[in-house]
């Protein structure tokens, strides 16, 4: 296990009020955590991003998915590869982008991967 498979965000006040803002007209009655970051930065749930852009616990594609107990637990079901890790990573990362235009980052270095990544992009 690596713990988390993404970073928390960290952006910028008036990023963090555009996406507040968009949060209450897309999920309303669902507030966006935040958290006060370094540099005068606020840190977004990673986790609420996830799930709020289509990819809830239990989620997943084949042999990998996200853990039905944590939003941000990647978890191989079985045979999974490298590919398929990478490739439920693209998809997640992306839904997010489109949903809340936030760049999630992964937490664990990827090691073993490198072909992998090259073939995803």
């Amino acid at each position: 296990s690596a713990g988390s498979f993404f970073k928390n965000p960290l952006v910028t006040e008036a990023e963090a009020a555009r996406i507040r803002k968009l949060a209450e007209q897309r999920v309303p009655g669902k507030a966006l955590p935040c958290y006060p970051g370094q540099d005068g930065l606020v840190k977004l749930s990673a986790a609420w991003l996830v799930e709020q852009s289509g990819c809830p616990k239990g989620y997943g594609r084949g042999p990998v998915g996200i853990s039905r107990k944590h939003a941000l637990a990647v978890v191989n079901r079985g045979g999974a590869t490298a590919g398929d890790i990478i490739a439920l990573k693209n998809e997640v990362q992306q839904k997010v982008f489109d949903q809340w235009g936030v760049r999630l980052q992964p937490e664990p270095v990827l090691v073993g991967f490198a072909a992998e990544i090259a073939k995803a992009q």
